[in-house]
């Protein structure tokens, strides 16, 4: 091996350590993903400061979304009433801000704490004596309008549970007079249909829970389920190398903000990859790989390697390199895109020729057991 090969050899690997890339649905701190995937990180989540994000947001206020904070809020309460209520009175909350706190309590049974923050809204008179009487069960209540589905899909993220996502697909056995109305039923049932569509893209649980009950399930609700999977399982936008829904992309790049766009862009969001196919002397080309689909095994974790291999342009070896890590750890989903966390760069010499370099990647999945083959060419030009 050549001084100048074994440099290049020793700059990637060299990259390809001080790289490291965080996987996208762990990659923001926005407080509206503590929320949503609260169940996968809840060590990683301050409640309090959850709490004052709500209320700066004015979503405790809010009657169009104030019902998955009740749901969620419910769970919290059941599982640690006084740390949620240290949560509150450290982020301050006062007036409205309290009453959506106050339902989550009466929903968990809790009375007392429920009546007392009740008083502090205030509440008077009907609403009040309501919050003395025994609560509906989440799970057991009949569902008759949108809000108590929003309901259901808070407690599951505050939960991870998948029994409040299952009365959800309860919803499709409904008889159309359900709710003294066709169309009101027929409302609540596309809005069930809809939710469950985008929460199952967003949630592997929630996937996984609908193709468990496809098979088991009958009539209206097997045949909506059968749509809401085939919707979720039928990528909008795959990368160029597909086996099912697995798919990915060799992106050779020169942008230098590729990595710090990353860091900063929410989960279910994809830089602006600029790919480049040509390069000179000096400059230094990133080779991220991008990919969606990769397995889950049952406790949610992808492991995902790579080999890559660049061929000069008289067809010998530029550079080899196997079982390269591309992603190792659990993710809440695989719909959302990834990006190697190990990659390498190349940055030619004055010594290489001139020409066509191509590049070549195997990327392996020992989850679901798939390999794509992704190519990619750089020339190198004066």
């Amino acid at each position: 091996m050549s001084v100048r090969r074994f440099m290049i050899h020793v700059g990637l690997v060299l990259l390809v350590m001080l790289a490291p890339v965080m996987a996208a649905a762990q990659q923001s701190n926005l407080q509206e993903g503590s929320f949503t995937y609260y169940y996968f990180t809840p060590k990683k989540v301050k409640t309090v400061e959850l709490v004052k994000w709500l209320s700066e947001k004015k979503v405790l206020t809010d009657p169009n979304a104030v019902y998955p904070v009740i749901g969620f809020f419910t769970v919290l309460a059941e599982k640690s009433p006084h740390k949620l209520l240290r949560a509150i009175d450290e982020a301050s909350l006062k007036g409205k801000d309290l009453f959506p706190i106050a339902l989550a309590y009466w929903h968990a049974d809790d009375l007392k704490i429920a009546e007392s923050l009740a008083r502090k809204v205030p509440l008077t008179g009907k609403a009040l004596t309501r919050l003395k009487t025994a609560p509906p069960s989440l799970l057991k209540a009949d569902l008759t309008k949108s809000g108590q589905l929003d309901t259901l899909w808070g407690a599951f993220m505050a939960s991870g549970d998948t029994r409040y996502v299952a009365r959800i697909i309860d919803v499709f056995d409904l008889p159309d007079d359900s709710n003294g109305s066709k169309i009101e039923t027929q409302l609540l049932k596309k809005a069930a249909r809809w939710s469950l569509v985008n929460n199952a893209r967003d949630h592997e649980l929630v996937r996984r829970l609908c193709v468990q009950e496809l098979s088991r399930r009958t009539g209206e609700s097997k045949k909506s389920l059968q749509q809401i999977v085939t919707s979720v399982d039928t990528p909008k936008h795959p990368f160029p190398s597909t086996d099912g829904r697995f798919s990915a992309l060799l992106a050779p790049t020169k942008d230098p903000t590729l990595y710090q766009q990353w860091k900063r862009l929410p989960s279910e969001r994809v830089p602006d990859i600029k790919i480049t196919d040509q390069a000179k002397r000096g400059e230094r080309v990133d080779l991220p790989l991008f990919f969606m689909g990769e397995g889950l095994d049952k406790n949610l974790r992808a492991n995902l390697t790579y080999d890559l291999k660049v061929i000069a342009p008289d067809g010998s070896i530029y550079f080899s390199g196997r079982n390269i890590t591309a992603f190792s750890g659990r993710l809440p989903t695989s719909t959302f895109v990834q990006m190697s966390t190990k990659y390498g760069a190349i940055v030619f010499e004055a010594k290489d020729k001139l020409g066509v370099y191509k590049v070549l990647a195997e990327l392996n999945d020992h989850i679901s057991h798939k390999t794509l083959r992704l190519t990619g060419t750089i020339e190198l030009v004066k």
